[in-house]
């Protein structure tokens, strides 16, 4: 009886420590997601100087726009040219934001898979120890049936010889 009952502890320990490995895993992952949030919010702060930045380069752009209608062709070609390196700079903007977006969604699907893994960790520990449960309970009846037996056929021997 003591070592089915350490046996079942030992089992429910190894469940325990099981699921304690899995909310370290959790914290990390939490630690991770927390980092990558803080890392987004600088690539946004980031984001928000560049438009800022972008704004105020269109209202040179509108300004050489009326700088144009007085300027002769030299003055039409370096327009053309600042324009092209503001395309090519939205252009980067985008590609990064791009980028961001397929991280993030990344992020989001590998967090789901880890979180998906621990339930399952959770439910297949479970099955064991309902498993495991039913099974030593069986064993601790069929003990008590056997015992009571015995002790009956002992208590009817005893009014037998009296």
């Amino acid at each position: 009886m003591f070592k089915k009952i350490t046996f079942i502890s030992f089992a429910l320990f190894l469940s325990l420590c099981n699921i304690k490995a899995q909310d370290v895993i959790s914290a990390s992952t939490e630690n991770q997601l927390n980092q990558l949030k803080t890392k987004i919010q600088a690539q946004q702060k980031i984001i928000n100087k560049n438009t800022e930045s972008l704004k105020s380069h269109e209202s040179i752009i509108a300004d050489l726009g009326a700088e144009i209608t007085r300027l002769k062709n030299d003055q039409v070609e370096q327009l053309q040219a600042f324009e092209s390196k503001t395309t090519s700079i939205l252009e980067a903007y985008n590609a990064k934001i791009e980028a961001q977006n397929k991280s993030i969604e990344d992020l989001k699907a590998s967090i789901n898979k880890k979180d998906y893994n621990l339930y399952v960790y959770i439910a297949i520990a479970l099955g064991i120890a309902l498993v495991l449960f039913v099974y030593f309970m069986k064993m601790a009846t069929q003990k008590a049936i056997t015992q009571q037996g015995k002790n009956w056929s002992d208590f009817l021997t005893y009014i037998v010889k009296r």
